[in-house]
């Protein structure tokens, strides 16, 4: 069953799976497992960051086994709050830092549409169709709400979820380089 995640689901569930998605990205902006779990646990919780349970729906069984975060691409979200109240300053500059060197990936504002920020799935409950179910209700939702475009990004070595996207009807319309740091992305559309 899909549906939007509430404050009295599992936080530090979610922020473990959406660690996992990514191993270069994420202990790159926020560190180890062991402390980055418990800052994205908090941002989920929070109202106005790109991680905000506003943004997630997910896909729930006995437990949590698939996220998807979105945004509205045409929004200016000011996260600066939430994430003061996660981060120690010298944490929030360091993070500053981080976010000059990725702004390539990070950026996706000021296009209509639908931005895709994460498709996770636990990886011991990959391979059963969850991502596949976590994209059509996004396409689903979005068509109701009268939106047409849908964008992400993707590495470019993530084969299976290039396959996936592909096979949703994602397109590929750019190749986005980060320095040296990260591997390259995909940055894919779907019109609905």
């Amino acid at each position: 069953m899909i549906r939007k995640l509430t404050l009295f689901d599992d936080l530090n569930r979610v922020a473990q799976i959406i660690y996992q998605t990514d191993a270069s990205l994420f202990p790159f902006l926020f560190g180890k497992k062991e402390k980055a779990i418990p800052h994205l646990s908090k941002l989920i919780s929070l109202d106005n960051n790109s991680f905000s349970y506003h943004n997630i729906h997910i896909d729930i069984e006995d437990k949590i086994e698939g996220i998807i975060i979105e945004l509205d691409a045409s929004k200016h979200l000011d996260e600066t709050k939430d994430f003061s109240q996660t981060f120690s300053f010298g944490q929030l500059m360091m993070l500053a830092i981080k976010q000059t060197l990725l702004f390539p990936i990070l950026k996706h504002k000021n296009n209509e549409g639908r931005y895709i920020q994460n498709v996770c799935v636990d990886k011991n409950s990959r391979g059963k169709g969850i991502g596949t179910l976590l994209l059509l209700n996004a396409f689903d939702r979005a068509k109701k709400e009268g939106i047409s475009k849908l964008f992400l990004d993707v590495e470019v070595n993530n084969k299976k979820a290039i396959a996936l996207y592909e096979n949703h009807g994602f397109i590929k319309q750019k190749t986005k380089r980060i320095w040296f740091i990260f591997p390259a992305t995909y940055w894919m559309m779907k019109i609905l």
